[in-house]
C-alpha cells in the first residue's frame, strides 16, 4: 500500500514535524499544562498533527487517562444545549473503555448533559486525574452567531478544572474567528497559551522522516534530489504528498534517484494537480492572488516593505513566498 496519502478518509500517518509536535506536546505535560490553540491555512497538515496528538495522548501515560478527538466540521453545533451534548458525548466515548461508570452516567443522562460532564470533571480532579480533548475544524463552529456566551463561560469554567486540558485547531486566530460580540466578550478566549503554535510548510529537518517509507525499500536519494523536491513542493504537505505518491509508485527497490529523476516528474505532477493548486489558490485572499501572480511573471519580483506584513506572514505561513 502507497503511504503517502494525498487526500482521503482514511487516517495519515504524521511524518516529519517532530520539532513542532514536541513543542506542542511540551505545553501539556508541564506541571500546569496549557490550554493550546493550534493554527495554519487549510490543506497544511493541522488534522494529521491533531490526530496524532490525540492519538498519542489516548494511549497509557503520566500526563493523561485518555484523550479524545472531536472533529466540529461535521455534525456542527448549532446551539448552546447541541455543544453541551455533543462534547458530553464526545468525553464519554473517550471513558467508555477505562472509566464506564463515568461514561455511564454521560449516556444516560442526555437531557442534562452539561450538569453532568462538571460533574465527570470535578470527580477526576479530586481523583487527580486529566483528560485532553482536542477540537478540530474550530472555525466551523464558530462561524455562526447561535452559540452564546453562556455557553463560553460554561467552557470556561470546565477548563479551569485541573483535570481538563484543550487543544483546538483553526485557520484562524480564536478570537479573530468570534462572529458575536456577545461571545467574545468571554474570558473562554483569555485561557489559551498566548502563542498559537503555527503549523507551516515542512521545513528542512522533516526530510528524512518524509522520506523513510523509501529507505524502507533501499530507495535513496543523491545529493540533490532531496533539494528539488523541496524546490518542486515548496514543504507544502498537500504538494509533497502528491509527488511522493508518484515518485513511491514509479520507483525500483535499492535504486539511486537523482535530481534529475525529480525534475522530471514534478511537471507531470504539477499538471495533475490541477484541482489541488486550484484549492490553494482560492484559499488566498485576492491581495494574495495579485503578489503571486507579479511573482510569476518572468523576471518580476516584489519588495519586502512594498506587502503589508500580516499578508507577508500569510504567504509565509503557507510556504509561498
Amino acid at each position: 500500500m502507497n503511504p503517502y496519502q494525498v487526500l482521503g478518509t482514511y487516517p495519515v500517518v504524521m511524518r516529519g514535524r517532530e520539532r513542532l509536535f514536541q513543542r506542542l506536546s511540551d505545553h501539556l505535560t508541564k506541571p500546569t499544562p496549557d490550554h493550546v490553540s493550534v493554527v495554519g491555512p487549510k490543506h497544511i497538515g493541522k488534522t494529521v498533527l491533531l490526530l496524532h496528538l490525540s492519538d498519542f495522548f489516548a494511549q497509557e501515560n503520566e500526563y493523561y487517562l485518555t484523550s479524545v478527538y472531536w472533529d466540529l466540521r461535521h455534525g456542527t453545533p448549532d446551539s448552546d444545549s447541541s455543544f453541551k451534548l455533543a462534547f458530553a458525548q464526545e468525553v464519554r466515548k473517550g471513558l467508555e473503555r477505562i472509566r464506564p461508570d463515568l461514561a455511564s452516567e454521560l449516556k444516560n443522562g442526555r437531557d442534562t448533559a452539561g450538569d453532568i460532564l462538571a460533574t465527570v470533571f470535578e470527580i477526576l480532579e479530586e481523583e487527580n486525574q486529566r483528560i485532553l480533548v482536542v477540537l478540530d475544524g474550530f472555525d466551523r463552529v464558530l462561524a455562526g452567531a447561535k452559540l452564546t456566551r453562556n455557553l463560553w463561560d460554561y467552557m470556561r469554567d470546565l477548563a479551569g478544572r485541573r483535570s481538563l486540558r484543550l487543544v483546538t485547531g483553526s485557520q484562524r486566530r480564536l478570537q479573530e474567528l468570534c462572529k458575536s460580540e456577545d461571545s467574545r466578550t468571554s474570558d473562554f478566549w483569555e485561557i489559551f497559551y498566548d502563542t498559537p503554535i503555527q503549523v507551516g510548510p515542512f521545513e528542512e529537518e522533516d526530510w528524512e522522516d518524509l522520506l523513510s517509507p523509501f529507505a524502507k525499500r533501499g530507495i535513496s536519494f543523491e545529493k540533490g534530489a532531496v533539494t528539488e523536491l523541496a524546490n518542486w513542493t515548496r514543504g507544502i504537505p498537500v504538494l509533497t504528498a502528491a509527488l511522493l505518491s508518484r515518485l513511491y509508485d514509479q520507483s525500483n527497490d535499492g535504486r539511486e534517484l537523482s535530481a534529475t529523476d525529480i525534475n522530471d516528474l514534478g511537471e507531470t505532477v504539477l499538471e495533475e494537480c490541477r484541482d489541488i493548486l486550484g484549492a490553494l489558490w482560492e484559499d488566498c485572499t485576492p491581495d494574495m492572488q495579485s503578489d503571486l501572480a507579479t511573482l510569476a511573471e518572468d523576471g518580476k519580483e516584489l519588495l519586502r516593505e512594498e506587502v503589508p506584513s500580516l499578508r507577508l506572514k500569510a504567504l509565509q505561513d503557507r510556504g509561498y513566498v
